[in-house]
């Protein structure tokens, strides 16, 4: 499952990591942040990024990975309002959407575990 959420989805890259490096803020993963903070250097994301990412200020992100990165935390907080809904569906098909609400699920389980087993 992880594999096809990386790696055959309608997200981007940058898209898809600032989305797990949200998840991993919002869950104090440490272990999921360093390695996803690896991934993200590697495509791009400047280090001002990652730090507003990890404080939850998304303003250095541009519109569109602003957006995912709000979902994300609107996500994790248990469901969009009908004002992010709208906002979300206007920008992103149903599918990406889809495959984003599933990218957080899996990977706020991830952190989860990684936190019960104590890495």
């Amino acid at each position: 499952m992880g594999s096809a959420i990386r790696f055959r989805s309608d997200l981007c890259e940058r898209s898809r990591e600032i989305a797990i490096l949200v998840v991993a803020a919002e869950w104090n993963s440490d272990f999921e942040r360093d390695s996803h903070e690896a991934i993200a250097r590697s495509l791009g994301i400047t280090e001002a990024e990652l730090g507003g990412i990890r404080k939850h200020n998304f303003s250095m992100l541009n519109e569109g990975e602003a957006l995912i990165a709000e979902v994300t935390r609107q996500l994790l907080a248990g469901d969009l309002d009908d004002h992010q809904w709208k906002k979300a569906t206007k920008h992103l098909r149903t599918s990406t959407l889809f495959e984003l609400s599933t990218l957080v699920g899996y990977y706020s389980m991830l952190a989860l575990q990684l936190r019960v087993f104590r890495v």
